[in-house]
């Protein structure tokens, strides 16, 4: 019986002196919770070359019709700013305004319902991964029909990427 109580105050002594693998978990269930991805920043996307003329009014009519394309709704248009709505089956919505520069855009995130969003006390951004996709989706139908009206950048890559 003695060796029982020796065995049980090791065991606890043990398990007492271990960090709480529990309590770990949980901090970086917070933190990230899997169904979640970096808000990835959209800047400087090349739609249109640079040294083309009228580049700005070319890349807003790309960002236009590339967003038509992908069923994103124009809900306020600028010369140098387009902002975007996407209603995907009813269940989650993305705002985004694109900001053009020349043949250059930049996509910021403004407002979204059902995707996750969430800044971090470290100052991170996550949503959903499917708002990264979908704004690389708009950029590639931008740059497609930028293409298509004789717009396009040259050696540009037809997948986009996200800049700095």
């Amino acid at each position: 019986m003695q060796r029982f109580f020796v065995l049980c105050a090791i065991f606890l002594t043990v398990m007492l002196s271990m960090p709480d693998a529990h309590a770990e978990a949980d901090d970086n269930l917070t933190e990230n919770t899997g169904r979640n991805a970096a808000l990835l920043p959209f800047n400087d996307v090349v739609i249109v070359a640079a040294d083309s003329l009228d580049a700005a009014q070319k890349t807003h009519d790309a960002i236009v019709k590339g967003a038509q394309a992908r069923k994103w709704q124009v809900t306020q248009n600028t010369p140098a700013a387009v902002r975007l709505h996407l209603n995907v089956r009813n269940k989650h919505f993305v705002t985004v305004d694109t900001k053009i520069k020349g043949g250059n855009v930049d996509i910021v995130y403004v407002d979204s319902k059902n995707m996750n969003y969430e800044k971090l006390s470290s100052g991170q951004e996550i949503i959903h991964p499917k708002y990264n996709s979908w704004v690389k989706y708009l950029l590639k139908s931008a740059r497609a029909a930028a293409k298509k009206a004789g717009a396009s950048a040259s050696g540009e890559a037809d997948s986009p990427e996200p800049g700095n």
